[in-house]
């Protein structure tokens, strides 16, 4: 698995999460 990409999506994932709980 790419370190790169793990970081990437569990960024998406937190801006998302984040959003969300606006």
């Amino acid at each position: 698995i790419d370190m790169r990409l793990l970081v990437f999506w569990s960024g998406i994932l937190l801006l998302y999460s984040l959003f969300a709980l606006t």
